[in-house]
């Protein structure tokens, strides 16, 4: 049910996330082998997403990787909005960068024009808000971590911790220390985020 455009959430006052929108992300592609010098190449990429317990979400993106001019890597985007029955096709710019070990790292380059400047920020992912791909600090996103009250919690719970577990170490522990556990799961989530974020955004450390 559903589809591409449909079931988005935005809370008041919150940045929309990005576990609310569809990506596309240059991991799969490679995955499939598809980013090689001299590919060309057409597939469909399958994303589901879980609206409700009793209900998902399931949107197919077309795409055409063209890596035959090696100054033009470029991946071709077609999908369709419901509703409105919209569709779309254009262009994503790739390009490859070295890794420190050997090899090449490959990204988007962000698609997104505004007041007639292209972004081309380079990012492992691009998502679909509204009706274009872009990077995330295009579409001004924020992860699910940073936007939920008592976050450091919540995001303790995200990252595979046990709630139970949780409670357990609360038992008997005193304000201060409880406070100064928060604030170290704190630095822990933040240095995280902000390593994924380089990531996504290809930025040097």
């Amino acid at each position: 049910m559903g589809g591409m455009g449909s079931g988005d959430r935005y809370w008041r006052g919150k940045k929309p996330m990005v576990e609310d929108c569809w990506e596309v992300d240059t991991t799969v592609f490679k995955r499939r082998g598809l980013l090689a010098p001299g590919t060309h190449a057409s597939g469909v990429l399958t994303r589901t997403r879980r609206r409700t317990i009793f209900e998902e979400t399931t949107a197919t993106i077309g795409y055409t990787v063209d890596l035959r001019d090696p100054g033009g890597g470029h991946v071709e985007l077609r999908y369709q909005l419901t509703p409105p029955g919209e569709s779309f096709t254009y262009p994503v710019g790739l390009i490859s960068t070295p890794c420190r070990f050997g090899g090449v790292r490959w990204w988007f380059e962000c698609p997104l024009v505004w007041d007639g400047q292209a972004c081309s920020r380079r990012a492992r992912k691009l998502f679909l808000r509204g009706k274009y791909f872009g990077c995330r600090h295009c579409h001004n996103l924020a992860y699910f971590t940073s936007q939920r009250s008592d976050r450091r919690v919540r995001a303790f719970l995200k990252r595979g911790g046990d709630v139970n577990a949780y409670a357990k170490l609360s038992v008997g522990v005193s304000l201060s220390a409880m406070a100064f556990s928060l604030k170290l799961l704190e630095w822990r989530i933040r240095k995280l985020d902000r390593v994924r974020d380089q990531l996504d955004h290809g930025d040097e450390t």
